[in-house]
């Protein structure tokens, strides 16, 4: 992370110029944006990213996170909160291999095995689930109504082959955590139906059922590894393309304004830097991009490490990051963003919504729209993972 990347992502569309900005110079794949429930919304043309590899192992703090709201409402917990701050800023190294997805057009489907739509029943959760129980937010529920539950409020007017692939990692998100932070809403007959046809399949890395899953609302057209965010690498993931988010115009850039007041008070308050008597053009440098090209290490006023923190999620003398910054200062959709001056303003515009890690629910819309299914949108977004 270091240095702009070269635009390495692929597929139909091209990463669109960015959009007004600053003094920084800018990431190819850049900022993002919104969310909201997902229209069904324009789409590709574009043959399958070749997944970029990746490895890890140990697993992070469980914990969820999100970033939007439907598809958006992405949650490593399953929760839709915004915020990545509460899965800390570090997490235990791990290790593992990574599996390149295959390019080109609609590949016939990728592995494990495919949703049988007709196995399963569509109604009783007692029937699908066999009496198994899931503990979400404190509370003891039946495992199939609150996967449903989950999926609705994360996905549950998407596509139907992303709706699926969301059902699979929820499911393996919460037969292996206690959940907490997890919005929970009333489940269409589609979403049940689609719960009940992939029941029971998971993510797994080798023989081992994946214990941190990952998704978000929407990408700057890449995605991002846990090393990036969160300083430790995890086992099934990799920074892939998915330069077709670009397609969904009302979720993938946005732009806000910020008085200038308003951006001193707040890095004199979390950073405890004074940035009165700076020119605003040394306001925010970067120094460094991530692998999917969000804005990796950052300097504010000069200073490259947090003066005094005001924040319980990073400490004084941390590195200022793309992430601090988004999160806990700017409160922004995305660490991948762009800045200018304009009058008594800064104006900053993002490019996605989330952390950027594992599976963008966008994203599996619109791969759904090109013809792919549930295992492989999945086992693109975790390259290191197949459904089984």
């Amino acid at each position: 992370s270091s240095s702009k990347p070269s635009s390495s992502s692929q597929s139909s569309s091209s990463k669109p110029s960015s959009s007004s900005q600053s003094s920084s110079s800018k990431p190819s794949s850049s900022s993002q944006s919104s969310s909201s429930k997902p229209s069904s919304s324009s789409q590709s043309s574009s043959s399958k990213p070749s997944s970029s590899s990746q490895s890890s192992s140990s697993k992070p703090s469980s914990s969820s996170q999100s970033s939007s709201s439907k598809p958006s409402s992405s949650s490593q917990s399953s929760s839709s909160q915004d915020a990545d701050a509460s899965l800390g800023l570090e997490i235990p190294v791990d290790s593992s291999s990574s599996k390149p997805v295959s390019s080109s057009s609609k590949p016939a489907s990728s592995s494990s095995k495919p949703a049988s739509s007709s196995s399963k029943p569509d109604g009783a959760s007692g029937s699908v689930c066999g009496g198994e129980t899931f503990i979400v937010n404190g509370k003891e529920y039946d495992a199939y109504d609150v996967v449903c539950r989950v999926v609705a409020a994360e996905l549950g007017n998407g596509s139907y082959e992303a709706i699926k692939a969301q059902a699979v990692a929820t499911y393996t998100l919460l037969s292996r955590n206690n959940v907490t932070g997890a919005y929970l809403t009333t489940p269409s007959s589609t979403v049940k139906q689609a719960v009940a046809e992939v029941w029971g399949e998971a993510l797994y890395v080798g023989s081992r059922k994946m214990t941190q899953v990952f998704y978000f609302a929407i990408s700057n057209g890449r995605t991002q590894g846990p090393e990036d965010v969160w300083g430790g690498s995890v086992a099934g993931y990799g920074s892939v393309d998915s330069s077709w988010d670009a397609n969904v115009t009302s979720a993938y850039e946005r732009t806000v304004r910020m008085s200038k007041e308003k951006v001193i008070s707040r890095c004199q308050e979390y950073l405890g830097i004074d940035l009165t008597d700076v020119p605003v053009e040394d306001w925010f440098t970067v120094e460094s991009y991530t692998e999917g090209g969000y804005n990796g290490e950052m300097t504010v006023g000069g200073y490259s490490k947090v003066q005094k923190s005001g924040s319980s999620a990073f400490r004084t003398g941390a590195k200022i990051t793309g992430r601090i910054l988004r999160e806990s200062v700017l409160n922004l959709r995305s660490a991948c963003f762009t800045w200018e001056e304009d009058g008594d303003d800064i104006l900053f515009t993002t490019r996605g919504y989330g952390h950027g890690v594992g599976m963008s629910q966008w994203g599996a819309i619109e791969m759904s729209k090109m013809g792919y299914d549930y295992v492989e949108i999945l086992e693109h977004y975790y390259p290191g993972a197949t459904v089984k």
